[in-house]
């Protein structure tokens, strides 16, 4: 990993006073010994919350663990002597997430890794946590031009999506994506890869209805990660009528930072901390500006 990529999202609804209230909360308690900030996301992973830190204003520097499901590793030497590590019951192997979230403008920062946190896990988790925070979603943030390219239109005429490594339909309907979507073709063609291409008039009334429901769908599969959201992009219209391809994998903002030598082959901590508070400050005073009169 010669690189960090930090990925940003925003909450679908304004939740920052009531996950702030939980965080303050939290704060003023001592580090628990249990499992009351643990959540299961899914049927085989957990995640907790292992560190807080309070920022400056309204903003809090978040520290997720992802928990692998497994009960032990295969090791090999370079002759080929091989033997297994089994780990013990209540330890696995752990992936740390950090991620900024700031309660001003519900805009979540995000360490994006293969086998991290994700911001649909940590939507999850707050809905565990708060239980009446209500349900929500964690949506990419996009550049202002891609954003500017979309809301003009209003309606779309082509959407174009390729998933890759899905494995069964399990991870899609976790998102909230029931059998009359896609994962409805996972369940019944058993395929751990697909492309689809919706077309439609834009003209036509359905185009403007659908155009949410297609937002929604890209959100939640953006959740997913980079390992198995390969293409995903839209076709709208400009006042003239020519087509304008919004790619919303390279159009949502992402940021790479490069790593040292060191850091390479050991991402401390503090060196996750630094660079996640450093991705946030060149974005924060733009964000906050264009969000401010918006929950």
């Amino acid at each position: 990993m010669r690189t960090a990529a930090f990925g940003f999202f925003r909450a679908s609804r304004d939740v920052g006073p009531i996950i702030q209230k939980k965080l303050l909360e939290f704060s003023a308690q001592p580090h628990p010994v249990d499992e009351t900030r643990t959540v299961a996301v899914t049927d085989d992973t957990k995640i907790l919350l292992r560190n807080i830190n309070h920022e400056t204003d309204g903003d809090f520097l978040l520290d997720f663990t992802r928990m692998k499901n497994v009960s032990g590793i295969d090791l090999s030497d370079f002759s080929g002597n091989e033997e297994k590590v089994s780990f013990p019951a209540n330890k696995k192997p752990a992936e740390f997430t950090a991620t900024i979230f700031d309660c001003k403008t519900n805009v979540l920062v995000i360490h994006e890794m293969v086998s991290g946190v994700s911001a649909s896990m940590v939507a999850k988790y707050w809905q565990v946590i708060i239980s009446d925070v209500g349900k929500f979603r964690f949506d990419p943030v996009f550049e202002q031009r891609a954003v500017d390219d979309v809301m003009k239109s209003g309606a779309f005429s082509k959407f174009s999506l390729s998933l890759a490594h899905m494995g069964n339909e399990s991870r899609l309907q976790s998102l909230g994506l029931s059998h009359n979507d896609i994962a409805d073709l996972i369940t019944k063609y058993a395929s751990p890869n697909i492309s689809v291409t919706l077309s439609i008039d834009p003209k036509a009334s359905i185009a403007t209805l659908a155009i949410e429901r297609v937002r929604e769908l890209a959100s939640a599969l953006l959740g997913l990660g980079k390992k198995h959201v390969k293409r995903l992009s839209l076709v709208t219209e400009d006042e003239e009528g020519r087509d304008i391809l919004v790619n919303l994998l390279k159009d949502r903002i992402m940021v790479r930072e490069d790593l040292t030598a060191d850091e390479r082959t050991d991402l401390t901590h503090d060196a996750r901390y630094r660079i996640a508070r450093r991705v946030w400050g060149a974005r924060k005073n733009d964000l906050r500006s264009r969000y401010k009169d918006i929950n």
